[in-house]
């Protein structure tokens, strides 16, 4: 399975709740099911192979003027270690199922979706704030 993203971008992480799934069968049904309970499709993003590395980037180096100071100021930080590994993930075959979740979303809801596909890493980027939900 090659990247759904629906027009997603990783240039910002915030609103986002992202996670690991290391094979393709538990990623595709974890975003169905996360459509199920009323995600909206564009909101869900299923990455995976060479096209999500190049949008991974963590380091910037694939991306251009603005995108590329973002990834310097991350890389200082705890996103860019989280940008990173999903880099590995993604370069070990896993896939990386990235939600945005609107400010009063049901994160918890989407969490448990998540683990009972078999996420791991899962990471929740609010506007300010970065929760480690599962290692």
């Amino acid at each position: 399975m090659n990247t759904t993203h629906h027009g997603h971008d990783l240039r910002s992480l915030t609103n986002r709740i992202i996670a690991v799934i290391d094979d393709a069968e538990n990623a595709h049904a974890a975003v169905e099911t996360l459509e199920r309970v009323g995600i909206p499709e564009s909101e869900v993003a299923d990455l995976s192979g060479p096209e999500a590395l190049h949008q991974v980037d963590a380091e910037g180096a694939h991306s251009g003027g603005l995108t590329h100071a973002l990834r310097a100021m991350q890389s200082l930080h705890i996103e860019g270690n989280h940008l990173r590994r999903y880099e590995s993930e993604l370069a070990s075959g896993h896939h990386v199922v990235d939600v945005h979740v609107h400010v009063g979303g049901d994160w918890a809801s989407i969490v448990q979706v998540l683990r009972n596909h078999g996420a791991h890493f899962i990471n929740a980027y609010g506007q300010w704030t970065i929760e480690r939900v599962a290692a």
